[in-house]
């Protein structure tokens, strides 16, 4: 990203895009995409791409992994199942929320961009209502894209401290965290 030129990006999300249209195929694809963070890479293309035409074709990516299912191939049984649902989540935990929101705002000359902002508002916003707060806060550590905000209170931390033992007792969720403290991002290590 720091040294790739307008067109090398426009190319490489071009690519991901097209790979998008095999998820409904391809358990093996949608299990690809989901562990290798394409939805954070995609997200941070769309909150800083430098020309439209890159924001077109990550919008059009993001919103072919939200809106894919498992219908014609579903996950084997011992796998966790990836769909649209899945790839929604890790969408809310890197804020795609808002950068939709403030670009729903914006006058845009293409009708794609007009288009998929209208059903990735639709979809993030439907699935954030059905989320609670540790949902998306889980969702935003398992991304690696912490920001301040409304979950970073001492009241929501002593309301979920429990959580942070995690289903199993692992402490998941603690590890995740600590993880975190070797990020880049100088926000993140503050967070």
């Amino acid at each position: 990203k720091n040294s790739a030129s307008v067109q090398q990006l426009y190319e490489l999300s071009f690519c991901v895009w097209a790979l998008t249209y095999e998820c409904n195929s391809s358990a093996s694809i949608r299990a690809t995409f989901a562990r290798d963070n394409a939805v954070h890479s995609l997200v941070d293309l769309v909150s800083s791409a430098p020309r439209e035409k890159v924001v077109r074709v990550a919008l059009s990516a993001l919103r072919s992994l939200a809106q894919c299912n498992s219908d014609v191939s579903p996950m084997p049984s011992s796998k966790k199942e990836v769909t649209g649902s899945t790839f929604l989540i890790d969408m809310i935990g890197c804020g795609l929320i808002k950068y939709v929101d403030q670009m729903k705002e914006r006058q845009w000359t293409d009708p794609d961009i007009v288009a998929d902002l209208d059903v990735l508002h639709k979809l993030l916003h439907d699935n954030f209502k059905e989320m609670s707060r540790w949902d998306v806060y889980l969702a935003e550590v398992q991304s690696g894209s912490l920001e301040w905000g409304f979950l970073h209170t001492e009241k929501f931390f002593k309301e979920n401290a429990k959580n942070f033992e995690g289903p199993d007792g692992d402490f998941f969720v603690v590890k995740l965290l600590v993880a975190l403290t070797t990020s880049n991002d100088e926000e993140v290590q503050a967070i």
